[in-house]
């Protein structure tokens, strides 16, 4: 799995765990310092003479020799560890995008652990926000040296984490077999994504592992869960066993559990694997991909789909909500990943299920719930559903079915109804535009639509809604000009089919944010932002930039505009705007000497003296590490050069920094400063993104930053663009600021950063670096916002622009 951001669009493209990593990346780990000598009981941690391990003491000292060799030699049992801390981390390799979701072999378990058939038991992990959370946090190998866990029998393990828990293993990455690996007892794993009794998610083969466990999936958005593994991404599952237990989801928008497994992505084989006597439960509103066996699977090539073979789902239990779609007794459904286009497909032979059904309304099955062009060869089922029978595909996408009777009781399926016709939209339909598709309402039809799809593929439930005759596809789906397919899909009709077209779209809009001075042209960005008013504010000194930069990342965070005013006073047009937002908290950025006491006085008399909170240093390198420590820790920076003449850096950065929450410091040249380095030490950084090139910032800086890596260009124009390509930037608008001074541009990065989009730099002239990125990434690209007035950036610069794009 990669991230590759392309040259047209810089859009992340992702396979399907990309997401629950890159969504769980809140800490980056360091590596644990090594001992001199190894406490065990026998052996050189070699593969001929692995490392004994006796006692739980010795087990503990396994996470100081992570790429040795080890066999259990006894049963332990780690009931005096109240919180155990896994054995390896996940941190990323680098902080360049293609790395994003490669372990690094230096804080992982890169060897192997024979459990030679003991017993570990009384597991106790309770870190609910963190990641990779197990006995072994994460685990990988290579093809030269590939790593293992096998032969260990796991016993009454509770453990609590936020992405990627399992009792054995929380990241198994690739290059890593996991095998002969059992879980008994009393067993609760919980946690929002990637949650499995054995292993919470897998990038390799899982085979001969039998669990019994209760899996709690804890809030909203909770996904892949399963009894055995949470999910899988490109290996197979061999022989692995449900044997007891219970997937629990009371969150909306839950998708992906299973009983076995709840998202075995691309995986080529699943094989002679059980769920047996296993309750699902998915309580909540709009889930989808339930199955008794996997909720979801399939691969993204019909000549290689993913095998279903000799599969058994018995005495089971599905509980879903009547929102619940795609439930089946053996496999929940196939659906479309980030980067394919069209829903998976899988075979499905010579399987079985029995259980019940209850809840759901649509697209479900006694065998799968939905099916695109996939096959479902000798299955058999006495699965029911509200105590009634039901077809073995809920939902059939052009699904050959060649078993032992369409329902589940024998029998044929009943003929596919005719659905309403659809008229196009025949008004206004440039590409990007919204689309309205009508019908004479059919009402039956209506509340069985499961999903729609263009040229392919299937739209989130957010792209699109529904009313009586009428069904609109929200802007921006359809945002390339020529002819879209487009399908409805509706449970028991066939698949109602228009070619919608759209013509080429006018090129961006452009608005222009701005005032009279650099006081006004805060309020106009923050009246830009936050039309319905903020209950808090950021003020930052208006005659410097590293205040207002550094305080961007903290503005996202209490999701504030950022307004300006002078050392000594509040300017009327700053007070006015403060009302407008009708704030509660006001947070001040930067010390006394910077914005005085006065001011401060005066707003504890309109606030009060709780509701005024100030963040400040000696300097601009002590104050951006307060406002650092006061985001909290990350486990990353960026870093800046903090002298004026480099401003722009810093602020062709700030979207993305507060995007994703990632404080801004500031360092010399040629020194790092005592406060910089204070704070990547007390903030824990192991990654850090450096801005500008060694003009800016030198090898010598460079070389005592941990996880340093560096975004630069040419000149301040090129550095901007750089950013956007290399850090993958998904955006349909741009924001262009002048790159020769800051008064204007000052706060411009903090409304960025509230439409995730990014700044572009311009001097009097078009800069070539600019030139290039808007004719690479125009057809991208709807809507420009000028931030500054017409003697800052002139209609010229703004119709060379457009000239670009087109």
């Amino acid at each position: 799995m990669r991230i590759e951001p392309t040259i047209k669009n810089w859009r992340i493209r992702r396979k399907f765990f990309s997401l629950l990593l890159i969504a769980a990346i809140a800490v980056t780990f360091l590596p644990l310092p090594s001992h001199a000598a190894a406490p065990f009981a026998g052996g050189d941690g070699t593969a001929e003479s692995p490392y004994q391990i006796a006692s739980a003491e010795q087990l503990d000292e396994v996470r100081y020799h992570l790429d040795k060799h080890f066999i259990l030699t006894a049963d332990i049992s780690l009931s005096d560890y109240g919180d155990w801390e896994p054995i390896g981390a996940f941190q990323s390799l680098s902080d360049a995008p293609e790395d994003a979701e490669v372990p690094q072999p230096a804080v992982a378990f890169t060897g192997t652990f024979d459990g030679n058939h003991h017993t570990i038991s009384n597991i106790n992990i309770n870190k609910p926000m963190s990641m990779a959370v197990g006995l072994f946090g994460c685990t990988v190998g290579t093809e030269e040296n590939p790593g293992s866990i096998s032969n260990l029998n796991l016993e009454n393990v509770n453990a609590a984490g936020y992405y990627l828990i399992g009792g054995a293993v929380g990241l198994q990455h690739q290059n890593f077999m996991v095998q002969n690996v059992t879980l008994t007892g009393t067993n609760e794993i919980q946690g929002l994504q990637g949650v499995g009794g054995i292993i919470g998610t897998s990038f390799d083969t899982v085979k001969n592992c039998t669990a019994i466990a209760d899996i709690v999936v804890t809030g909203d958005d909770g996904a892949c869960a399963g009894v055995v593994v949470g999910g899988t991404d490109g290996g197979s599952l061999l022989n692995c066993t449900a044997a007891g237990g219970s997937v629990t989801a009371t969150g909306k928008n839950c998708w992906a559990l299973g009983g076995v497994c709840g998202a075995p992505y691309a995986a080529p084989k699943i094989t002679t694997c059980m769920a047996e006597n296993v309750t699902i439960t998915a309580s909540g509103t709009n889930n989808r991909l339930i199955g008794g066996l996997v909720g979801f699977t399939g691969t993204y090539g019909e000549d290689a789909p993913t095998s279903v073979t000799n599969c058994t789902v018995a005495g089971i239990t599905i509980n879903v909500s009547d929102s619940t779609t795609c439930v089946g007794g053996l496999v929940g459904g196939s659906t479309a990943g980030s980067t394919q286009t069209i829903p998976s497909v899988f075979a499905i032979k010579d399987s079985s299920t029995a259980g019940a059904i209850t809840g759901g309304t649509a697209s479900v099955g006694s065998i799968a719930g939905y099916a695109y062009h996939s096959t479902v060869e000798n299955c058999t089922s006495t699965m029911t559903w509200n105590s009634g029978i039901l077809n073995q595909i809920g939902e059939n996408v052009a699904v050959p079915v060649k078993s032992r009777g369409g329902r589940s009781s024998g029998g044929s399926s009943s003929s596919l109804l005719t659905p309403p016709a659809l008229a196009t939209d025949s008004s206004g339909n440039t590409a990007g535009s919204a689309v309205d598709i009508t019908f004479n309402d059919d009402q039956a039809w209506r509340t069985a639509i499961s999903r729609l799809t263009v040229d392919g593929k299937v739209l989130t439930n957010a792209q699109y809604t529904i009313t009586a005759g009428s069904i609109r596809i929200i802007a921006g789906v359809l945002e390339t000009p020529g002819n879209h397919k487009i399908a409805v899909i509706s449970s028991g009709y066939s698949n109602a089919v228009i070619a919608q077209t759209m013509t080429e779209a006018s090129i961006a809009s452009v608005v222009r944010l701005a005032g009279s001075n650099r006081f006004e042209t805060a309020v106009a960005i923050a009246r830009a932002g936050w039309t319905d008013g903020a209950d808090n504010v950021v003020l930052v000194y208006a005659f410097d930039f590293p205040d207002a930069l550094a305080a961007v990342p903290l503005a996202k965070k209490l999701n504030a505009p950022i307004l300006l005013t002078s050392k000594t006073e509040l300017s009327s047009v700053t007070l006015a705007e403060m009302e407008r937002l009708n704030a509660k908290k006001i947070t001040l950025i930067g010390s006394a000497g910077v914005i005085s006491q006065n001011v401060e006085d005066s707003l504890i008399a309109r606030y009060g003296r709780n509701n005024i909170v100030r963040y400040g240093g000696a300097n601009r390198y002590a104050t951006a590490a307060a406002i650092a420590e006061a985001m909290g820790q990350t486990g990353k920076a960026v870093l800046v050069n903090g002298e004026t003449a480099h401003y722009p850096d810093a602020l062709a950065i700030s979207p993305y920094a507060a995007y994703h929450g990632i404080p801004i410091l500031f360092t010399e040249a040629s020194r790092l400063p005592a406060e910089t380095a204070r704070a990547l030490t007390t903030q824990n950084v192991g990654a850090a993104i450096i801005v500008g090139g060694e003009g800016a910032i030198s090898a010598e800086v460079f070389n005592q930053i941990p996880g340093a890596s560096r975004y630069g260009g040419d000149d301040r124009y090129g550095t901007a663009v750089a950013i956007i390509k290399g850090l993958a930037h998904e955006f349909n608008q741009v924001y262009v600021v002048t790159g020769v001074n800051f008064p204007d541009a000052l706060v411009a990065g903090n409304l960025a950063a509230h439409t995730q989009s990014p700044l572009i730099l311009v001097d009097k002239q078009i800069p070539e670096a600019v030139q290039t990125f808007f004719t690479t990434a125009g057809q991208d690209i709807a809507k420009i916002t000028i931030i500054g007035g017409e003697e800052i950036i002139p209609a010229s610069q703004i119709s060379d622009l457009l000239k670009a794009l087109e």
